[in-house]
């Protein structure tokens, strides 16, 4: 019999608590060195390679929780090998760095050094590159060629109205011959998805498991021991703002024909025959309503994956290109709402009681020391910032500010700074200035 145990959280503080991106990139820093130094001491433990469908190891705990970090994405719906996992692209658009911040923690959270920074560009390696997505969980300006973070959203959302439970695991534990059900989402790694999107799942479900052998973890080659630090701190983060705990699971579902379930369920005791005939009315109702084909059929997740590929391609092509708006008005600064913003709405939306209680932080304007040079409006990489003629001031929309830095580092009268908000701050339409 399949054993769950709920998730613990750790009472550490949130990823956003520093607020200052240094202090973020300095524990990042710290941790991946520490990391380093294990693999120099050994891991212990060795490799599980029982079917993850009946192995039975203690679920993991939550001890290890990096903090300080500010965090698009992958998922695949049958087994590959980590050769066969989608290519990770660069989105110009959503990087601080080439916009003139210092951010430079995707080359330290990239577990094979594979990224490259100068002042005017990012490189990926495709030869060192393992495409385990850690750079997509912490930073938007990376993004899965398979599928985008709003359509895997999209997706757990079609699962929860099948009124299925939903399943999360890597792609280091589906092995050859495993086909999972459909109600499994397979990431390339767990760190591969931002404390947004676990507070997304979170908002929508209460029935939200995860499958995760912490020896895999140890000692994966795909994305290292960090990995493990980063979805720890994620999860936690998304726990502690919302209230909600995930579930870790010892198994993975897997897909099976109607024959071959009740067959086996027929051959238990008379408890079981009863289960088995309860389960049989439920699965007919299914198969009436049409639910079955859609949880089952192969042809439309196939079609479904191919709808989110193409998505994710024409997304990729879109923010890669200058948009129409800009060429036209050149000088017109362009208000974009970059994507762990539009999960952590979109979660607020699903439970609006945590916005109160949800810590934030935003830039903000001493209007006192500022003489309206509008440097900030014209460094500020996501239109955050806009004059108010009314008031003629310098307002912060705080649903746009990503906290980069920038305003603080160019303001030549050191008046732009980080201010503490809650969350529901992000949900009205004024800015957050006093």
């Amino acid at each position: 019999m399949a054993t769950e145990e709920t998730y613990q959280q750790n009472e550490a503080p949130l990823y956003e608590s520093s607020g200052h991106l240094e202090e973020r990139s300095s524990l990042l820093k710290n941790v991946s060195d520490s990391a380093d130094a294990t693999n120099t001491a050994g891991v212990a433990g060795t490799t599980n390679t029982e079917n993850p469908a009946t192995q039975n190891d203690t679920p993991l705990s939550s001890e290890i929780v990096l903090d300080g970090i500010s965090d698009e994405t992958t998922a695949e719906e049958t087994p590959k090998s980590s050769n066969e996992r989608e290519e990770v692209l660069f989105l110009k658009k959503y990087c601080t760095h080439l916009a003139g911040g210092d951010c430079n923690r995707c080359t330290l959270a990239c577990p094979q050094g594979a990224i490259a920074l100068t002042e005017t560009t990012v490189e990926i390696n495709k030869d060192a590159c393992t495409r385990c997505g850690i750079c997509v969980g912490i930073c938007d300006a990376y993004a899965s060629k398979r599928v985008t973070l709003s359509d895997l959203i999209e997706r757990i959302e079609s699962i929860i109205g099948m009124n299925d439970p939903v399943y999360f695991t890597c792609n280091d534990h589906l092995f050859p011959g495993f086909e999972p059900h459909t109600n499994v989402v397979v990431l390339p790694c767990l760190a591969a998805v931002p404390p947004e999107f676990w507070t997304c799942v979170l908002t929508a479900t209460k029935k939200a498991y995860l499958y995760c052998d912490p020896m895999y973890c140890n000692n994966c080659p795909t994305a290292g021991p960090l990995a493990q630090n980063l979805y720890t701190h994620a999860l936690d983060t998304a726990q502690t703002w919302t209230g909600e705990a995930f579930t870790f699971s010892d198994f993975i579902p897997e897909k099976e024909s109607l024959i071959n379930k009740y067959a086996a369920l027929g051959q238990e005791d008379d408890y079981d025959r009863r289960k088995m005939i309860s389960s049989f009315a439920h699965e007919v109702t299914d198969i009436a309503s049409g639910k079955h084909r859609k949880k089952n059929s192969r042809a439309v997740q196939e079609f479904l994956e191919r709808k989110e590929r193409m998505r994710a391609e024409g997304n990729i092509r879109r923010e890669n290109e200058a948009s129409l708006e800009s060429i036209a008005f050149p000088d017109l600064k362009e208000q974009r709402l970059w994507p762990r913003r539009k999960l952590l709405l979109k979660a607020l939306s699903n439970k609006p009681s945590i916005a109160n209680s949800l810590i934030q932080y935003c830039s903000f304007t001493e209007h006192e020391r500022c003489t309206l040079c509008k440097t900030c409006i014209a460094q500020c990489p996501t239109g955050a910032r806009s004059y108010n003629k009314e008031k003629q001031i310098i307002e912060t929309d705080p649903k746009l500010c990503v906290i980069c830095g920038i305003c603080i580092a160019e303001c030549p009268e050191d008046a732009c700074d980080y201010q503490q908000i809650n969350a529901g701050e992000l949900i009205t339409t004024e800015g957050n200035e006093e």
